[in-house]
């Protein structure tokens, strides 16, 4: 994912965040409200920040628990070490990602926390009261289902759960844009979503991604040129991205931009892209310049790839017949048309090229 902060976090300010994201995990075991896919959280850039330094000394607390109480009460001592020791590889020193807090990141701990919150409980009430204490888990329990039942229902599609990030996290630069990418999918608002992209690329200019998708808007709006203007950005930012020359190639043809078109998708192809549909639109394109066996090569790379690919097939077939190969253009239409795909054939009869 894209880096949303102007510049690389340090391995500091990583580490110093993580004190405060602990907690967070903490306060999310005990009272789950509030959750979010993409948090936008802020960076400590000192240890004697005041939420820093108190967080630090938190945690040293619980820790030091652990310590106090590891001959008395090694299940509870077990628990605290459990969760330190497994959410050291995600939130110590070594900046993972740019991605500072994640709740997933908190499986794997969980256990440890739940087995200490557990066990302190029943040592507290011992055989007296462990009755009452056993409802309180399962109201607890109860209550916890209630809320991870309407969490399912933020999970339902693209659209639901970014639009809840949004509403918790609206100046982050990649929720702006996973937003948009859902708006514009799933609910067809394509115009409605450069809003959001034009946000997204306001809070972080060197989001390639981001370039990349509101030139993708452009296009579906049939906005070329703007659509051109994004893509030539988002190479800018990120030259080694095959998709992004794949789908400026697409502009280019609408453009009627042949030779500029081949570029791309040869260079998509450089870099590894393998897509049967940049076959078959290079195969056009070679086809429309009349370099016939550039475009028969790749509509059988398409038919290769894709086997039930009823237009390349077709168009495959067209040039075959062209060139005067009429067993293996009769041979080409008649399975497109099996395919579903009869306008070959059609014309093929009508000039008497195959029975």
């Amino acid at each position: 994912p894209a880096n949303d902060y102007p510049y690389s976090i340090s391995m500091k300010e990583y580490f110093f965040t993580q004190f405060s994201v602990i907690l967070t995990y903490i306060r999310l075991f005990l009272l789950p409200f509030n959750q979010n896919l993409d948090y936008d959280y802020p960076l400590a850039h000192s240890f004697f920040q005041i939420k820093t330094f108190f967080s630090f000394l938190i945690l040293v607390c619980i820790f030091s628990a652990g310590i106090g109480l590891f001959k008395k009460y090694r299940l509870i001592s077990f628990g605290i070490f459990w969760f330190f020791l497994t959410l050291s590889v995600e939130s110590s020193i070594i900046p993972i990602s740019q991605d500072v807090i994640y709740e997933h990141r908190t499986y794997l701990p969980s256990f440890g926390f739940f087995l200490a919150f557990t066990s302190v409980f029943f040592h507290i009430v011992k055989e007296k009261y462990f009755r009452m204490v056993l409802i309180f888990i399962l109201m607890i329990a109860g209550f916890n289902t209630i809320l991870t039942y309407q969490r399912n229902k933020i999970w339902r599609d693209d659209y639901t759960l970014w639009a809840d990030c949004l509403k918790k996290s609206p100046h982050k630069a990649r929720v702006n844009n996973n937003y948009a990418n859902a708006l514009g999918g799933i609910k067809g608002q394509v115009k409605d979503s450069l809003h959001y992209y034009d946000k997204a690329i306001q809070l972080n200019p060197n989001d390639s991604k981001a370039y990349n998708n509101r030139g993708n808007a452009y296009f579906r709006l049939g906005q070329y040129q703007r659509a051109l203007e994004n893509f030539d950005k988002a190479i800018h930012l990120d030259p080694t991205n095959s998709y992004f020359y794949y789908i400026r190639g697409w502009v280019y043809v609408k453009l009627g931009q042949y030779q500029r078109a081949v570029a791309d998708f040869n260079e998509a192809r450089r870099q590894k892209y393998e897509n049967s549909d940049l076959y078959y639109i290079r195969g056009s394109v070679y086809a429309e310049l009349g370099q016939y066996q550039q475009a028969l090569e790749d509509f059988s790379k398409v038919i290769e790839l894709k086997p039930g690919h009823a237009d390349a097939y077709n168009n495959r077939a067209v040039i075959y017949l062209f060139q005067g190969k009429k067993a293996l253009g009769c041979s080409d239409v008649q399975k497109a048309c099996s395919l579903g795909n009869c306008h070959g054939l059609n014309w093929a009869k009508g000039k008497g090229l195959c029975l």
